[in-house]
């Protein structure tokens, strides 16, 4: 057991690490390193030094929070800049020249950690401070950096002798016991102790490496030391890419361009998307345009404006998602124009990109047209169910809105040419492209110093707003990302170890016994695949996002990623984690993993993501939510992820991408909570047959059924041209319902007179028939691994109704849980 130095690099969270700095911040950081340097005099004291570190502290913290002196500590970081702010960064400071009472590797129980430790305690144990982040001590060429949990750990841990001698001592104290005492006879002992039970992680850089990295221009090395020194690190606060934060002016300016407003509604603070009201309205936003060529079709307006907006949110998933496209393909080609296709240069309006839509993201590339491989010569077939015309479109296609002229919002991102902010008109389909043009959607940036100042617009934040904009009607329950990663975390975590334990008679406690158990790594990801989650509530897809983090990070702790031919990818080559809700690839030394197509290594990684990610959103992660947008904007969350690790392939030169796979059909549209047929007590669909006196012939074809269902299934997910999807659906159908007929029993009529006159089973979910992949041979309902999400939100005032008509079933309408 002893103390541990790690960089700055493995201290930053990953998702952070990815983010890119501006140049501009980037030269400042630079020249307060050297102008730092420039102040050390070994000639002055502590104060002086304290007194230049405050000042190149204020560059990144003020004036935000407070950098000060709080008796008795040196120097602390407040947590705001108020008079009720409390320190959340505590600070030990000596000079250069006390080497007797500084902190080092070698010698770390010294004046310096005594004194971190009375600090600490003072704040959090006597005045009650939760806020404190994290603590370190300085002499002005070192810098050593301890984790808060540590302290808490074991200072603050009244089973430890320390605890109670500090209050003891606090009590007691007089002008003859002095803080020596406490540091001489309680901290050096506790801390000697401390050093002994367990491995300490610090923190640790010097500042004549930084100047060295300076001189050397060494961005690299200096990043994460710039990011280290940050609020976003030592406070732990919020970053651009969090899938906590809304950005409000993405947000804003998007609702404006569809035609909508966020409005609070009376009651309460919840907040609701509606129309804009009549003397706001743009006649060229998408959802005016669209009610405008439908409202001859429908006598009642409600009806009209639904489906309007129904086919708006549609329109603007597909050119979110195709942001994210180009942005991830001109991330592999370093920026090469030619990739660009979301301009107005290469769309010029809403009848090419109809064609767009469906005559070139919608058909394989060998089967488009040759004006449309002229004109698109550079993007991919996508193979996603979002370009195939919906139900909707059947009334109006997007090429049925009209070009027109559409008002600026008033607090847009946009410039103009003297860099103001843009005023006046813009064709609104370029309105849209250059709005789009004004973020960064690098669905997977990977850091760097960048000459651009666009703000990153991520899958996690692109689901909060798809989210929202789905709950337009009674406001959106957004589960936070450190939420939904943590339920994933907890529930994923025993069911891996469970499912070890019942596969291979194991006991273990935790993934790292069953680590250590693991001896066929082949066996070991079929363990995993074989696991069942499902969310009955799906929403946006949140959960099942955090789920597939989360299995793919297990499968890192596990050491049992493996590449196309089944040979291991080794931890210290690539490691896998989740931070703030987001999955990371690093190296052993914390390095973002970055796809170079064709680079051999670089290949068999990016390859052995994408079917990693491809097997457990096909194998492991099922789907249902009443609300068919949800569904849709749910499987649009999927692909997005799968997006992130497309690569191009051998065969196609490095030219094409890998065609994704066909994910959709693991989501449903239904009422997760209402069915026809029962599933308790893992009754077989056999069963039913014999209880109705049914041929032996009759159960085998349901079983023969059962075997071509699976096997239809799985052709689906393969990935086929539009065409056979199409097929391949129409069979599926009509499959479910001849085992439907074949396997349905009488009990139904039960009902009549009773529930049965109430019920509507419209939307039930037939959870016997609709998922293969959870029957077994004899079409047993075998069920779910893990149930993840949200439980439902009822209105207190409906929650009686709704317990009536669902307790009226008898317990015949099954609930999955």
């Amino acid at each position: 057991m002893s103390i541990k130095l790690i960089s700055p690099k493995k201290s930053v969270n990953s998702a952070f690490l990815k983010l890119p700095v501006s140049y501009e911040k980037m030269e400042a950081f630079k020249s307060a390193i050297v102008n730092l340097h420039k102040k050390r005099d070994p000639n002055k004291d502590e104060e002086y030094h304290k007194g230049e570190f405050r000042d190149f502290l204020k560059n990144f913290f003020s004036p935000a929070y407070s950098v000060q002196v709080e008796n008795p500590i040196d120097l602390a970081i407040f947590n705001g800049n108020d008079t009720t702010a409390k320190p959340a960064v505590i600070i030990e400071m000596k000079s250069p020249t006390n080497a007797a009472e500084m902190f080092s590797e070698q010698h770390p129980n010294t004046k310096a950690l005594q004194e971190l430790v009375y600090y600490f305690l003072l704040e959090y144990v006597h005045l009650g401070n939760r806020e404190i982040k994290s603590l370190f001590i300085s002499n002005f060429d070192e810098y050593y950096f301890f984790d808060v949990k540590d302290f808490i750990r074991f200072f603050a841990n009244k089973s430890k002798p320390i605890y109670d001698q500090f209050l003891k001592f606090v009590a007691k104290q007089t002008s003859e016991q002095k803080t020596s005492y406490f540091y001489n006879e309680i901290a050096k002992p506790a801390i000697d102790d401390f050093l002994k039970s367990c491995d300490i992680s610090v923190v640790h850089f010097s500042l004549e490496s930084a100047v060295k990295a300076v001189e050397k221009d060494d961005d690299k090395k200096l990043l994460p030391l710039y990011k280290f020194l940050s609020p976003e690190t030592l406070l732990a606060k919020p970053f651009a890419n969090d899938s906590n934060s809304l950005d409000r002016n993405f947000y804003a300016e998007l609702l404006h361009i569809i035609g909508l407003e966020e409005v609070k509604v009376e009651k309460g603070n919840k907040k609701v998307i509606q129309r804009k009201k009549p003397a706001n309205r743009d006649r060229a936003s998408l959802l005016e345009s669209a009610i405008y060529q439908l409202e001859d079709d429908f006598l009642n307006k409600e009806e009209c404006e639904a489906m309007a907006l129904r086919l708006c949110i549609t329109w603007v998933n597909r050119l979110l998602f195709l942001k994210l496209v180009e942005s991830q393909i001109l991330m592999y080609q370093k920026g090469d124009a030619s990739y660009r296709f979301m301009s107005s240069d290469k769309i010029a309006n809403f009848d090419e990109l109809n064609i767009f839509f469906f005559k070139v993201l919608g058909k394989k590339i060998e089967d488009r047209d040759e004006d449309v491989l002229k004109r698109y010569p550079n993007v991919p077939y996508l193979n996603s169910s979002l370009f195939e015309p919906t139900e909707d479109e059947k009334h109006l296609k997007i090429r049925g809105i009209p070009d027109a002229q559409m008002e600026i919002f008033n607090k847009t991102v946009l410039k103009d040419e003297r860099g103001k902010r843009a005023k006046g008109t813009l064709p609104n389909l370029d309105y849209i492209f250059k709005f789009l043009d004004a973020y960064n959607f690098a669905s997977d940036a990977q850091g760097g110093v960048t000459s651009t100042s666009k703000t990153l617009i991520n899958a996690s934040v692109l689901g909060l707003i798809f989210e929202k904009i789905n709950g337009y009607k009674d406001g959106s329950f957004f589960t936070p990302g450190f939420i939904t990663d943590y339920m994933a975390r907890d529930v994923l975590e025993r069911t891996v170890v469970q499912k070890f334990n019942e596969k291979k008679s194991w006991k273990c406690e935790n993934l790292e016994d069953v680590s250590d158990k693991i001896e066929d790594i082949s066996e070991a990801n079929e363990i995993v695949d074989d696991i069942r989650v499902a969310d009955v509530a799906v929403g946006s897809g949140h959960f099942l996002v955090s789920a597939l983090n989360r299995l793919l990070a297990i499968k890192s702790e596990l050491n049992i990623l493996c590449d196309a031919d089944g040979k291991r990818i080794k931890r210290r080559d690539l490691i896998l984690k989740v931070d703030n809700d987001e999955l990371s690839v690093v190296d052993d030394e914390g390095e973002p993993f970055e796809y170079k197509p064709g680079n051999e290594e670089s290949q068999r990684y990016q390859e052995a993501l994408f079917n990693e990610k491809r097997r457990i959103i096909e194998n492991c992660l099922f789907g249902v939510d009443l609300n068919p947008n949800s569904v849709n904007i749910c499987r649009l969350r999927l692909w997005i992820e799968l997006l992130k690790n497309a690569y191009y392939t051998k065969e196609s030169g490095y030219k094409q991408l890998q065609t994704l796979p066909n994910i959709d059909i693991n989501i449903k549209v239904g009422d997760s909570l209402l069915s026809k047929y029962p599933v308790q007590n893992g009754r077989l669909i056999a069963d039913y047959l014999t209880r109705d006196e049914r041929t032996d012939r009759k159960r085998d074809s349901l079983k023969n059924s059962l075997i071509e269902y699976r096997q239809l299934v799985q052709e689906y997910k393969t990935g086929k041209s539009q065409g056979s999807k199409m097929m391949l659906r129409h069979k599926i159908a009509s499959l479910k319902s001849r085992m439907v007929e074949d396997g349905q029993i009488e009990m139904f009529d039960e009902y009549k007179g009773t529930a049965g006159d109430t019920i509507d089973f419209s939307n039930s979910l037939e959870w016997m028939f609709e998922f293969p992949e959870i029957l077994d041979d004899e079409g047993r309902f075998t069920g779910f691994d893990a149930i993840i999400g949200n439980p439902p939100y009822i209105h207190l005032e409906d929650m009686k109704k709704t317990s009536e008509i669902y307790g009226s079933m008898g317990g015949k309408a099954s609930p999955v849980y």
